[in-house]
Order: structure tokens, then C-alpha cells, then sequence
């Protein structure tokens, strides 16, 4: 066995043995599912993985790699046989505590049917457990050995349809973190283990002008439990990433990304308070487009995107907007928002969302016609059930496509609109 096989495996040996002693997520059983997002989202995927259309006349094979304690399994697990799509749902983890922990909570959620392995990913193998539509890595690249060599496994997983959801942890919104890691670390000696006990001591002395005290992503420091506290600062092999990084890494693993998400955290324009530098933003390719939004803003401490085999050309949705019987799918809005905005049309509305880590406010002021559009995004309207609806109310078909396409860019920029098509 090669030097580089022996230290992976010395490295998966203490990942294993931490995920042991501090199962992730902490999540109460038979409470919450816990924190959705846009990975794990069945309307998100379809739209960003499958152009609008989930595969149809066989069951879709959906793949949780590190799925920890379970996450994932039940919300998307449920969301499947919500819909009613023919599934097949596979849990691969290296902790053995994680999977019996998501095993039960699954149970308890009604996600049945799905298989458990406990394993490293790059053992996983398609001559045994089959190809998958849809793999999901959630927060795993950031603490396997080589990135590159299990975006490459899993890359062998996928069908030629099928794409990749990943969650990598952002390097610039994670300042001060690496820094405290090397500290505890020292402190334990070559032979030591930091604790979550020397954690809480060092992190308690840091001096105000500290990075781990500026960054706002870190304010909850004094509220976190042993596990969340041992996940930020004790594990034995932890790496984030920028843009360019990611997309690297990808290639390497024969992947292409598709999309970071939510789309306006990576739109450049929307974070250069210079409007002169705006046209050459846009004229950038979309990894330097994401590249340099990561840069203006500073903060992104995860990058969330999709990626497919690089065989696949990427969609256009603006030809899916002009489709008759494309439909508008909204997530994770509440209820009152439609009515909210309906009734304040021509005014301005602020809307709290959550993402990116952080809660951000929308503020937007939608013209009557673009206030007809969301009013009827609750029922899923076809575009060509939204532009019937707008000629009744007098507005012509140019207008009625400039409401649509206004609505479109701004609530899918924060992830919480989405477009399904026909088969």
C-alpha cells in the first residue's frame, strides 16, 4: 500500500473515531427534522439537476453520502413519498453511531425503505449498490482525506442524468476558526487529543480584537453544545474552500458545476456598490462571476451547489420561462407573503429570509401586474395559466412576460423559486 493510502487511511481512521464520540447533527429524537435547505430540497433538485423534470418511468435513486444522523433522510426521504415518485433511497456514513442514531429517527419520521451503509465513500462501489440520480455530500468534502478522490467516486455513482449536491464550508466566512483549531491542537501536545472542555477554557480567554470574536457567523459561540462546539473546533481534518477551489476539484472528479445556490449570494453586481464595474462583472463566466462574489462579500462561511457529469450542457431557463406549461414553484415562504405583497402592490415589502448562514432581508416593491404573479404562486401556476390571468386584467403579452421574468429573478436569487416542466 502506497504512503498517500496509508495516511487517507489514518486520516478516515480519526474521522470515524470522531464522529463516534460526537454523532452529527445533535438533533433531538422524534423531534424536528431539522433545517431544510436547498440541497435537500425536491423542487430545488429537480429544477437545477434534472432541467425541470424528475426521471420518469422508473424510480428515482437517490444516494445521502455522510449523511450523519439523518438529516437528509427525512426531509427528503419524506419529500419523495410526498410527491408519491417511485424512490429508491441509500444512507452511506463512516460512523456506525450516526447511522443507528438517522436509522431511528427515519422510523420515527415514516421514512421506511431505506438502505443503511456504514462505510468510507470511497469504498462505495456501482457494481454493488447501483447507479444514483441524485447524490447528496453535505458537509462531508470539508473532512475526507482527498476531496478530489471522492468527488471521483461518487462521480462513478451517478447516472448520465444525474447530478451531485454539495456543501462545502467557505474559507473567507470562516476566519479566526483555523487559527483556534492549530492552537488547541498544540496545546494538546503530539500525542493529545484537544477536548471540548480545553475548547470552551481557550475560546473563553480570546482577546476582543480576536477574528473568532469579530466574525458574525461565530456569535452563538456561548449557546453551543458539546457536539456543535467539538464540529466548529475539534475535527481531526477540517479544510474550506473558495469558488475557484471547488470548481477544481469538480474537473478533476469529472464534474462541471451547474449552479451555486442561492443564485444572487454569487451574482457579483449585486454585492459592487460601483456601478461602473457592473458590465465587466457580468461579462465574466459564471466561476468568476461566483469567484468574485465570494471576494466582495467576505462572509460566506458555505458554498452550496450542484454539479453534473461534464458531458451535460448546462440550462436555459430563460427558454423554460417562455414555456406554456413550465410551472412556478415556490419554497419556503410563508403563507402571508403572497397576500402580503398582492395587497402592497407598488409598495415596498421587506421579507426575512435565512441563507448563507445568516438572515437577510428582502426588500422589494413589485408593479401591480408583478403583484398578480405572486399572488398566484401558491397554487404552482403554469406560465401559460399566469399570462391567461394577466390579459384579463389588461395588461398586454410583453407586459405579462416583464412581470414573470421580475418575479423570477427575484425570488429565485434567494433560492425560494423554482420551475418545473413537463416530461
Amino acid at each position: 500500500m502506497s504512503d498517500d493510502a496509508d495516511q487517507g487511511d489514518a486520516v478516515t481512521a480519526r474521522v470515524r473515531a470522531f464522529y463516534r464520540r460526537f454523532p452529527y447533527p445533535r438533533l433531538p429524537e422524534g423531534g424536528p427534522a431539522g433545517i431544510g435547505h436547498l440541497l435537500n430540497d425536491l423542487s430545488s433538485i429537480r429544477h437545477h439537476v434534472f432541467d425541470g423534470t424528475m426521471p420518469a418511468n422508473r424510480p428515482v435513486r437517490v444516494l445521502i453520502a455522510g449523511g450523519g444522523t439523518g438529516q437528509s433522510v427525512m426531509l427528503l426521504g419524506a419529500a419523495l413519498q410526498a410527491a408519491k415518485l417511485r424512490h429508491e433511497l441509500v444512507y452511506a456514513d463512516l460512523s456506525e453511531e450516526s447511522a443507528t442514531i438517522a436509522r431511528r429517527r427515519a422510523e420515527a419520521y415514516g421514512v421506511q425503505d431505506v438502505r443503511y451503509i456504514v462505510g468510507p465513500l470511497e469504498a462505495l462501489d456501482a457494481e454493488q449498490i447501483g447507479r444514483f440520480d441524485y447524490i447528496e455530500l453535505y458537509g462531508v468534502i470539508n473532512h475526507v482525506a482527498d476531496p478530489a478522490v471522492t468527488l471521483r467516486r461518487l462521480s462513478g455513482l451517478l447516472t448520465d442524468e444525474g447530478g451531485i449536491g454539495v456543501m462545502a464550508y467557505g474559507a473567507l466566512g470562516r476566519t479566526g476558526i483555523y487559527p483556534v483549531q492549530k492552537a488547541l491542537r498544540l496545546l494538546s501536545g503530539p500525542e493529545g487529543e484537544p477536548t471540548v472542555d480545553l475548547a470552551r477554557t481557550f475560546l473563553n480567554g480570546l482577546p476582543a480584537d480576536n477574528w473568532v470574536r469579530k466574525n458574525p457567523h461565530l456569535a452563538d459561540l456561548p449557546n453551543l453544545d458539546d457536539v456543535e462546539l467539538a464540529d466548529r473546533f475539534l475535527n481531526p481534518n477540517d479544510r474550506a474552500f473558495e469558488v475557484r477551489d471547488l470548481a477544481a476539484l469538480c474537473a478533476i472528479g469529472g464534474l462541471a458545476i451547474r449552479a451555486f445556490v442561492p443564485a444572487g449570494l454569487y451574482a457579483p453586481e449585486r454585492h459592487c456598490r460601483d456601478a461602473a464595474l457592473h458590465d465587466r462583472l457580468r461579462g465574466m463566466n459564471p466561476i468568476d462571476r461566483a469567484q468574485m462574489a465570494e471576494w466582495l462579500q467576505g462572509t460566506l462561511h458555505v458554498h452550496e451547489f450542484f454539479a453534473a457529469p461534464t458531458a451535460r450542457a448546462a440550462a436555459d431557463m430563460i427558454v423554460w420561462l417562455s414555456e406554456e406549461t413550465t410551472r412556478l414553484v415556490p419554497r419556503a415562504l410563508k403563507a402571508d407573503v403572497f397576500s402580503q405583497i398582492s395587497a402592497a402592490a407598488g409598495q415596498a415589502v421587506e421579507i426575512d429570509l435565512k441563507f448563507g448562514g445568516m438572515t437577510r432581508t428582502l426588500r422589494v416593491a413589485f408593479e401591480p401586474s408583478e403583484a398578480i404573479v405572486v399572488g398566484l404562486l401558491p397554487e404552482q401556476p403554469t406560465i401559460g395559466r399566469v399570462i391567461e390571468t394577466l390579459h384579463r386584467q389588461g395588461f398586454d403579452n410583453a407586459a405579462a412576460v416583464a412581470a414573470i421574468r421580475r418575479v423570477w429573478d427575484a425570488f429565485h436569487a434567494v433560492g425560494t423559486l423554482h420551475l418545473a416542466r413537463e416530461p
